[in-house]
């Protein structure tokens, strides 16, 4: 439009300058680069019959590369007095595209997954989520909010929520996509719900093996697992585990001999590693407790007493989990003969159980009671 005003306003009949003026110089630029017309970038000229008009084509292979570019066509002439370089205004190229602000997470199970999706476009987009792909596909777009679009960055966000994750979620793909012009555009996440089971309170009696067992659930691949024991006011001790592999992978920890000093609490950790994802990822299991089961003999109580006297007599378990203990009995003399008692009536309180055998009268045979679990 400025070439064509400053064409009229010459005066007529100077045909050198017309002849100029019929071959202008047309010419692109990327930022402050040329453009040369080869791959990827291909410039073609054309003008009318008359020679009033010229028209300077680039196109352009794009790729998100080039998102964000400003490409300006420039015109050099030159006139009777001068020369002269006119410009149009910079041209903006948006590349249409869906990006997930992650493609692979492993999450535990019960947790919430939360997906982020950038659409970049106009300002009509319309962003959809669903699970798996085809006729099977599951819509989810229900459990997404999208926020306003953004002028600025011609983008808009989604972002998916799924709370309380069961197995059922696991190891398949969500997607989240829009329909533009060109055909339909998305972005996959893979979606793995970890599950860590197997860790319970342990009780055994002194010199006797403990062992620990961690087993987890829906991993690719093997991932890493150790155990350690809690240490108040000091650094957590690794300790190492055996490893079998299955439908799920489990990991054990033994200890052969189990003494006063092993008491404690155990936890295992696990650690995964995915090509897709940004950084390992590392699961806590709840820690359990190991109580090496003995007598409290403090707690015992004896008497002396004479035949016909009533008994009480009582002891403290330390057994770590009533649930452990099926049944207290006792016995007379020693264990080789009958129980005389089975106490179902026991008292558990700080992974102590108290136990309590009772005789209204007594005899001379009455010596020597011994409770046992």
């Amino acid at each position: 439009k400025q070439w064509y005003q400053r064409r009229v306003a010459i005066t007529a009949g100077d045909s050198d300058y017309n002849d100029q003026l019929q071959n202008p110089t047309m010419s692109w630029k990327k930022g402050d680069t040329a453009v040369v017309s080869g791959a990827g970038e291909v410039i073609t000229t054309e003008k009318n019959e008359a020679g009033t008009k010229f028209v300077s084509k680039l196109a352009l292979t794009v790729s998100t590369a080039m998102d964000g570019s400003m490409y300006t066509c420039f015109v050099d002439y030159t006139g009777i007095t001068a020369s002269k370089q006119l410009s149009a205004d910079p041209t903006k190229i948006i590349v249409q595209k869906v990006e997930l602000d992650k493609s692979y997470q492993i999450l535990e199970k019960g947790s919430t997954l939360s997906s982020v999706c950038t659409v970049t476009g106009p300002s009509d987009i319309q962003i959809k989520w669903r699970k798996g792909s085809g006729d099977s596909a599951t819509d989810l777009t229900s459990s997404a909010t999208a926020a306003a679009y953004a002028e600025e960055s011609n983008t808009i966000v989604s972002t998916l929520s799924i709370a309380s994750l069961t197995n059922a979620e696991s190891n398949d793909n969500y997607e989240c996509y829009t329909d533009f012009s060109s055909g339909e555009l998305k972005a996959t996440l893979q979606l793995h719900v970890a599950e860590i089971t197997g860790l319970v309170d342990v009780g055994v009696q002194a010199e006797s093996a403990a062992v620990f067992t961690c087993t987890v659930s829906n991993f690719k691949k093997v991932p890493t697992v150790k155990f350690y024991k809690e240490v108040d006011g000091g650094e957590d001790t690794a300790l190492s585990g055996e490893a079998r592999s299955g439908d799920t992978f489990t990991w054990t920890y033994t200890i052969a001999s189990a003494s006063d000093s092993s008491q404690g609490k155990y936890y295992c950790k696990v650690t995964y590693e995915e090509e897709a994802a940004d950084a390992p990822t590392t699961f806590t299991s709840t820690a359990v407790t190991l109580t090496v089961r003995s007598i409290d003999a403090t707690s015992t109580t004896s008497a002396i007493i004479k035949t016909g006297d009533g008994i009480t007599l009582s002891c403290v378990l330390n057994v770590g989990s009533k649930a452990q203990v099926t049944e207290v009995k006792w016995f007379k003399g020693s264990t080789d003969g009958t129980a005389i008692f089975t106490d179902a009536a026991t008292v558990f309180a700080d992974s102590k159980l108290t136990t309590t055998y009772k005789k209204e009268k007594s005899t001379d045979c009455d010596s020597a009671l011994i409770p046992l679990l």
